[in-house]
């Protein structure tokens, strides 16, 4: 059925910033004519969702509105129950963080009117809003890691490799054909990325729902227009968050990539413990008087990241000493 169901996955929101959301939500300009339903994804979270006073509030004045709980953890697994509650074609993933614009929905039907050969959209837009008081100086020169973007116009395109114009997870908007066959590779086994679960930040998720569609011969891209407010709590604005989630992202990139489509060229070399501390030298070598100490850790993390992917592309292989220890350090 024709229409948007809009789905917002979420596990132990924090209220401040949950509520902003739900407020968002509340002030969307809907389309003519096109009908649009919200369904909250509460996975496992501590104080259930639907018992908060302000979602409580939110669904009883929408009618078209529901929230479920899914007990298998990870954002993977709330969004397929998304996408399984869905009546629409198509369907709009927010996180607990995330705050649309009022004309999101407005121009997110416009461009599906324009170009309606591209299966996968994304806002253009999506500033980033540190909650931290004060703001942390060298924290703000990094918001790009928070997904922060800004063009003037939209762009769309069709490539087995992630590009710059690829919609990101903050706002990502699905048409359902293409999360059908999402979800049924994984059911098959096809794909294994589990995307954000619990402390753990391994992501992938968001480009292999974005490499399906290509994969499909489909175009993905982002609006100019569909703007997103993506609200970063101060526990996720330091310098050990940041190392974690790179690593997570990088060490996530070969399968994402190559469990959708096996003949796409990226190596998958499995680097010794001799190897990789040459690496870690020339790294720390290039950058030690160029950038901070924090910079030189983001450098490492994304280094290492790099190094994991192709071990957990491999699976089973046993990853060298020095990774299983680099792991342990980032996630004391």
């Amino acid at each position: 059925m024709t229409g948007f169901s809009v789905v917002v996955c979420t596990y132990n929101p924090d209220n401040r910033v949950f509520s902003r959301l739900i407020h968002a939500l509340e002030q969307l300009r809907v389309p003519v004519a096109v009908p649009v339903e919200f369904i909250f994804v509460d996975n496992n979270s501590l104080q259930p969702v639907a018992q908060r006073s302000f979602v409580n509030k939110f669904l009883k004045a929408n009618v078209n509105s529901k929230c479920v709980e899914e007990k298998e953890p990870g954002l993977t697994a709330a969004r397929k129950r998304g996408y399984h509650e869905a009546r629409y074609n198509w369907l709009v993933y927010f996180d607990d963080d995330n705050e649309p614009g009022t004309a999101f929905l407005i121009e997110l039907e416009k461009a599906i009117r324009q170009f309606p050969e591209v299966r996968c959209w994304g806002p253009a837009e999506i500033s980033v809003e540190l909650l931290d008081t004060p703001v942390d100086a060298w924290v703000q020169q990094k918001k790009f890691y928070f997904q922060e973007r800004s063009w003037g116009q939209t762009y769309f395109g069709v490539n087995a490799i992630w590009q710059f114009y690829f919609p990101y997870g903050t706002g990502l908007v699905v048409q359902r054909d293409i999360m059908t066959e999402y979800v049924k590779r994984i059911t098959e086994g096809r794909y294994s990325l589990s995307d954000r679960k619990g402390k753990s930040l391994t992501s992938g998720g968001d480009l292999q729902i974005v490499l399906t569609a290509t994969n499909l011969n489909y175009p993905a891209g982002t609006v100019h227009g569909m703007v997103v407010n993506h609200m970063i709590l101060p526990q996720k604005s330091t310098v050990n968050y940041l190392e974690r989630q790179i690593y997570g992202t990088a060490s996530s990139y070969v399968a994402a990539h190559k469990q959708v489509d096996p003949s796409v060229k990226i190596d998958i070399y499995l680097a010794t413990n001799k190897e990789i501390v040459k690496r870690i030298y020339l790294t720390i070598r290039r950058c030690l008087f160029k950038m901070t100490f924090n910079d030189l850790r983001l450098e490492l993390a994304d280094l290492m990241g790099g190094i994991n992917a192709r071990y957990v592309f491999s699976k089973g292989k046993m990853k060298p000493i020095i990774l299983r220890l680099y792991e342990k350090m980032i996630h004391a």
